[in-house]
């Protein structure tokens, strides 16, 4: 015996202190990401059981040849490790996020499988480890769907069926929040249980005599006998449904692994629904085995069961309480969704009359009846009766009419429809739906369309309560405690708009209210919605509205001309969304579909006639002809005429895509030398270098003819993948928020240097940056006398909270896409906003043809890209007054409101400001042309500025500081 255990405890310490890398799942998405890329996400998952260094590992994919290799510094330590395709990394972060061992996931393009591709993992040795995704020369073992290995099995060294579940299309059609639940991921086990006791169902009683029962069961067999008590509980009535004749305790005998406890049931004349008993075990006589889990067993009747009222089945709770009963129902169909394959959901929804519904608030009047064949046809207001099997499809009560013994009648129609039910948003959880489901309902309050994203795809949108979804760091500055709860609350204010019908891609775009999306009939996000009725449903892993009827408002309507922002000057900041020459990289993927993309690019540029223009996200493919700017440029030229050029960046960095400045030649010169930013190579080798140059206005009669601005344009880090501990942000600031703040400080202490050489302090900071208005990268700017000229122009009361959206993700709202303005420059800024052509509008009316119908797009400047242009207007010739207009006149122009600048004096000359006690608060000399005078740290109201002139005399002005 002293051998035994001895040999027991070195098989434990061997368990205990193994070192091993498991492949543990698989995933092949069916998601679209934001390029319309679908497939999305691909990932594959390991379990790093003890502490191991996986350097140098791989991931083959067989049958494509394709290797991953794990990089260096890849130890772990009873952690979960994920490697994922860079195209679905933001899907992944959507179903998974990076809490735990989330966070443990490595991007490669060399796992982009398609769901039939085996994956091998192999050491450094190149010694096959473990393998999933199928058999090597199979096909589509996961197709849109996963694989899951079952806890303590692996590693294999090759492909065991029997210890992997999922398979093909488990998530087809799936919404991405839904992905965690459906795929297990992160739930891999490797630590057996101890022994333990269960039970089991062994039978269902049935009236009038058919007895059934409960097996209990012992993981290993015991030495001597065991006692297991339990207690009967459920929806049946002990003594009058059944009997137990065991009176709540059971005896397995030595040696034996289990045993039956049988159940009577009792007879009677009642005519039930199927009535529950669960059996929960509570103690057991051998304290070594730990107590499992119980079972649920049904008492049928053999009374038949007629007409019974939907709100019976569809019970109290999130599930029938008569599943696998076959009933029948009499009500009004309110919602007809017959036929499949993209002409409907195949079936209709039936609801009591309202004389028979019951009292119950928590319990639904509706239900959906399953109708695959159609065979009935069935409209709005029919009263029917309905037989059919009672089932929960993916949480949706439902009558099944397409077996045996169910049967659709239709005994009137024109009938008037049941009374809607009023539905508040928010919902004070998300299980209160269930009340509804199945029900016609109205939402009571006028809300807004928050997204449009999939109304092409999948036929659907979102609503929220009030205003749009807001993402959370516009308004608030991070704090993870706080966006856990204000995510809770935005979740509860958000509602999916379903269009009844099934598949993918069905066009035309019909809504539910009859309304036909196309390219000049857009459903825009902003808009409101009133009436917005229809039938509650539960399906594709979430609770959504198959609505019949609602009227959108003409808020938000499509902008028909560019905003007008007043000034002398336009400069605008625009996200070109991969503007490639090279076809079948980050943009187009063909000659049809770059000529779509550009027309509209060309068309928006023409429509604002802006003097200076920031470009981001256009290919980096060099200045000749073959490149990207000279190519836009041409196209701009022969669009609508206008001659733009490109500042040449003595630096566009090394990635795929660079940031570029364009002016109009007629207008600005080029006064200063560009320069780009490169330093620290840490921070832009994450952040696209960005480029400035000083423009000098050249136009004859323009008001601010030979004044100067210096625009920086920028695209900073995206939050999409991760940058690592102390970089990425949990408060909601997100991935890098580190290396975006790096950025921001970089480029405020670089222009702080004036690196065009020139000696204006009128800077103009735009771009795609990332960060919203209250994260830390936009607070440094603001905290260094930088104003967000945007929320400076729409005013405190605007939305959200005090500013204007340039972008939407996952139909949270706020604005990425940035005009910042330096102090001396603040003053001069007469309007800015974005213009909301791309953000509000569908995905579907873009460029790409790939899951586009081609009735939809049109060659205008709608959709042009994913982010709104920001468009900024520029009067850098407030003059505050003149005196002495003949030759040699003198004039003041204000910069700011404590800022002003005297032309027209000489070098040398002797200026003062005094108050208006006449005490001198500045003294100062002027320089050749221009002198600017600052009145920083003087208190508000009126000053005089005197100047001498040789030419003129001396000339005294009136300025109030503000």
């Amino acid at each position: 015996m002293r051998f035994i255990l001895s040999f027991a405890a070195l098989c434990l310490s061997l368990t205990l202190f193994s070192q091993e890398a498991i492949l543990t799942g698989i995933l092949d998405g069916d998601l679209v990401n934001s390029n319309g890329q679908g497939g999305n996400p691909k990932v594959i998952e390991l379990y790093i059981n003890g502490s191991l260094d996986i350097s140098g590992y791989q991931l083959s994919r067989t049958d494509a040849g394709n290797i991953f290799t794990f990089p260096a510094g890849s130890t772990y330590e009873n952690e979960f490790v994920y490697v994922v395709t860079p195209a679905g990394e933001d899907e992944y972060l959507a179903a998974y996020g990076t809490s735990g061992d989330f966070q443990n996931y490595i991007t490669s393009g060399n796992i982009s499988g398609n769901g039939n591709d085996p994956y091998q993992l192999l050491n450094t040795s190149g010694t096959v480890l473990d393998q999933t995704g199928g058999p090597i020369g199979t096909s589509n073992n996961y197709k849109d769907g996963h694989r899951y290995r079952l806890s303590n099995t692996g590693p294999d060294a090759g492909w065991i069926e029997n210890n992997w579940n999922g398979g093909n299309a488990t998530v087809d059609n799936q919404a991405v929040t839904a992905y965690a639940g459906i795929t297990m991921f992160g739930s891999y086990s490797v630590t057996p249980p101890g022994p333990s006791v269960s039970a089991s169902a062994n039978g269902n009683l049935t009236e009038p005599s058919t007895d059934g029962g409960f097996t209990i069961t012992l993981s290993e067999v015991a030495a001597a006998n065991v006692t297991v008590n339990y207690t009967l509980t459920g929806t049946a009535t002990s003594g009058d449904d059944y009997t137990d004749p065991n009176g709540g305790s059971a005896q397995i005998t030595a040696g034996q692994l289990s045993v039956s406890v049988s159940i009577e049931v009792m007879d009677d004349m009642d005519s039930e629904l199927a009535e529950t008993i669960e059996i929960t075990l509570t103690s057991i006589s051998d304290a070594t085995f730990s107590l499992g889990s119980g079972a649920t067993i049904n008492v049928i009747d053999d009374e038949p069961v007629s007409a019974i009222f939907i709100s019976a089945i569809q019970g109290s709770g999130t599930s029938s309480p008569a599943v696998g009963q076959t009933l029948s129902i009499e009500g009004i169909v309110v919602g007809d969704f017959q036929g499949g394959n993209g002409a409907g959901l195949g079936g209709f929804f039936v609801q009591e009359e309202d004389t028979d519904a019951d009292a119950d608030p928590s319990t639904s009047e509706g239900i959906w009846v399953y109708d695959e064949t159609g065979a009935v046809d069935v409209a709005e207001g029919d009263l029917v009766t309905v037989t059919g099997l009672v089932e929960e499809s993916s949480d949706l009560t439902q009558l099944n009419v397409t077996g045996a013994g169910a049967s659709v009648a239709v005994i009137s129609s024109g009938n008037t429809l049941p009374t809607a039910a009023n539905l508040d948003l928010p919902v004070s959880a998300d299980t209160d739906y269930e009340a509804f489901e199945g029900m016609l309902t109205t939402v009571t309050e006028t809300v807004s369309i928050t997204e449009s994203f999939s109304v092409g795809r999948f036929g659907e949108f979102s609503v929220s309560e009030g205003e749009r979804l807001i993402t959370f760091t516009e308004c608030n500055e991070s704090d993870p405690a706080a966006l856990a709860l204000y995510n809770a609350d935005q979740s509860l204010r958000r509602l999916t708009v379903d269009d009844g019908r099934n598949g993918q891609n069905t066009f035309p775009i019909v809504l539910g209210n009859g309304q036909e999306v196309t390219a000049t009939n857009s459903l825009r996000s902003g808009a409101s919605i009133t009436g917005l009725t229809g039938i509650i449903d539960e399906r594709f892993n979430s609770y959504r509205m198959q609505a019949t009827n609602f009227t959108v408002g003409s808020d938000n309507a499509r902008p028909t001309a560019a905003p007008a922002v007043g000034g002398n000057l336009t400069v605008v900041g625009m996200n070109v969304l991969n503007y490639f020459t090279t076809f079948g990289s980050r943009g187009a993927d063909n000659q049809e579909e770059f000529d779509r993309q550009e027309i509209k690019i060309v068309k928006a540029i023409c429509e604002l006639n802006a003097d200076i223009i920031g470009l981001v996200e256009i290919e980096n493919n060099g200045y000749g002809i073959d490149g990207a700017l000279q190519s836009l440029i041409d196209a701009i030229t022969a669009e609508c005429g206008t001659q733009y050029r490109f500042v040449t960046s003595p630096n566009t960095g090394t990635d795929q895509i660079q940031v570029a400045l364009i002016y109009r030649t007629d207008v600005v010169m080029e006064s200063g030398t560009a320069a780009a930013l490169s330093e620290p190579a840490n921070v832009f080798s994450r952040n696209r270098v960005p480029v400035a140059q000083t423009f000098k206005v050249i136009e004859a009669g323009n008001p601010s003819l030979n004044a100067e601005v210096t625009v920086c344009v920028n695209h900073w880090k995206s939050k999409g993948s991760g940058c690592g501990a102390g970089d990425d942000d949990t408060g909601g600031s997100g991935n890098c928020d580190g290396s975006r703040t790096a950025a921001a400080q970089a480029i405020h202490d670089w222009l702080a240097t004036k690196p065009t050489g020139t000696t204006d302090t009128d800077n103009l900071v735009i771009g795609d940056l990332n960060a919203y208005s209250q994260e830390e990268p936009l607070k440094l700017f603001i905290d260094a006398g930088y104003v967000n000229t945007v929320r400076a122009a729409v005013g405190a009361g605007s939305f959200p909270c005090g500013s204007s959206p340039s972008y939407v993700f996952r139909g949270e709202w706020g604005s990425l896409d940035h005009a910042l303005a330096s102090a001396s420059l603040a003053g001069q800024v007469t309007g800015a906003i974005p213009w909301p052509v791309n953000a509000p509008e569908p995905i579907a009316l873009d460029y790409d043809t790939r899951f586009n119908d081609p009735a939809l797009y049109a060659d205008d400047y709608y959709r042009f890209s994913d982010h709104d242009p920001v468009v900024i207007g520029l009067d850098l010739s407030v003059v505050v007054s003149v005196q002495n207009e003949e030759a040699g006149a003198m004039e003041i122009r204000q910069l700011s409101p404590r800022q002003f600048r005297v032309l027209g004096t000489p070098i040398g000359v002797e200026y003062l400001l005094v108050n208006a006690a006449g005490v001198e608060v500045r003294r100062g000399v002027t320089r050749a042309d221009q002198t600017d005078i600052d009145g920083s740290g003087l208190p508000s109201g009126i000053y005089f500025l005197l100047v001498r002139s040789r030419s003129a005399g001396g000339q005294t002005f009136k300025v109030i500081l503000r």
